[in-house]
């Protein structure tokens, strides 16, 4: 789309790290490094406690997500090998996998509750429960944002990968973590139909899925921060 500035998740890290040296002990500051001015318009324009709630959430999650990559990365920098370590090491690797998913799906579910607001004419039937159920919406029904569904339905795949992983580590399995030979670190959270366990490397998966977020959200941004303009 138009307008889109690339993010990646080692600048947005670089990002917090700065402001939180320039404005240690003062007041809110941005956690992604992106423009939500959008979001303080549509606060501007309908006065709900409720949106402040989502819209302090969404904040927060966003957040968490940058935290949980920070985290995991100087895990995975730690000397896996030495036994004293090994265990607790991974231990850490697993909790802040499973971590990553969850604050990741609610922050997307969170902008599924957020985005019926900048429809003049809001829809009864467009889900906001649940990001899954709203992107499968819109690309079956695109008279109401071609332009939105469009983009979900080609530019969102990587969705696709981490809710089936999400959901076999929520409902199905429990989550798996590998060290290879080479020190680098997989993560597993099914059996495939040959009975294996797909293993998968934690930092890759790690810093392509939060590009992947971080990446919608500036999208999101762009698309309906043009909705906002014209709801003043």
């Amino acid at each position: 789309m138009r307008g889109l500035k690339k993010m990646l998740i080692d600048e947005i890290i670089d990002y917090m790290e700065n402001e939180e040296k320039r404005l240690k002990g003062v007041g809110w500051k941005d956690p992604s490094g992106f423009s939500r001015a959008f979001l303080y318009k549509v606060r501007l324009l309908i006065k709900s406690n409720n949106l402040n709630t989502i819209l302090f959430f969404l904040d927060y999650k966003i957040t968490n997500l940058i935290l949980i990559v920070k985290r995991l990365r100087k895990e995975l920098d730690l000397p896996l090998f030495e036994k004293s370590l090994q265990t607790k090491n991974l231990r850490y690797i697993e909790i802040d996998v499973e971590s990553f998913f969850h604050f990741s799906y609610s922050l997307l579910n969170i902008v599924a509750r957020l985005t019926p607001l900048f429809y003049k004419h809001q829809t009864k039937k467009l889900p906001t429960k649940s990001f899954n159920a709203q992107r499968k919406w819109y690309i079956e029904h695109t008279d109401l944002d071609p332009e939105y569904s469009e983009y979900l339905k080609n530019e969102t795949r990587w969705f696709e990968d981490f809710l089936e992983h999400r959901k076999q580590l929520t409902h199905y399995h429990p989550l798996v973590i590998f060290l290879a030979s080479d020190g680098s670190v997989f993560f597993g959270t099914h059996r495939n139909d040959r009975g294996l366990i797909p293993n998968v490397n934690v930092a890759e998966f790690i810093n392509s899925t939060a590009n992947s977020i971080l990446e919608f959200l500036v999208v999101y941004d762009n698309h309906f921060g043009k909705k906002g303009d014209s709801m003043v």
